[in-house]
């Protein structure tokens, strides 16, 4: 699943299954410890969308899909920066292949790309 769709996913939810969206539920509604980390993490995917569409001035506390849409496209490119970033990868702009990265990869990376920060703020 693609970070675009997970979030659409986090915030809509899956009609053809009938689950609702994500931002909805808790950790104890899922029936396992594994379920309830994917959880959290399509939880600080969000946030971290979020933080920079507030940044962006472009929020919508309850957007629709076109406005989700909308702010994830314009907050993709900031993923794609911490992306880079953490990776060291030289893409010349090219998101053609970040677009169809795993959701799981990109948190994975922001997660990590955190956990550094913090390490190199308490060394100074």
């Amino acid at each position: 699943m693609t970070t675009r769709c997970a979030y659409m996913l986090y915030h809509f939810g899956h009609a053809e299954t009938r689950k609702g969206p994500f931002k909805r539920l808790r950790g104890i509604d899922f029936p396992t410890k594994y379920d309830g980390k994917r959880h959290s993490d399509m939880k600080y995917l969000s946030k971290r969308i979020k933080e920079e569409a507030e940044a962006l001035d472009i929020y919508k506390a309850d957007p629709n899909r076109i406005e989700a849409g909308f702010m994830f496209d314009q907050c993709e490119n900031y993923l794609f920066e911490e992306y880079e970033k953490v990776t060291k990868t030289e893409t010349n702009g090219d998101m053609s292949r970040f677009s169809q990265l795993c959701w799981m990869t990109v948190v994975r990376v922001l997660r990590g790309n955190k956990k550094r920060r913090k390490a190199v703020r308490s060394e100074t």
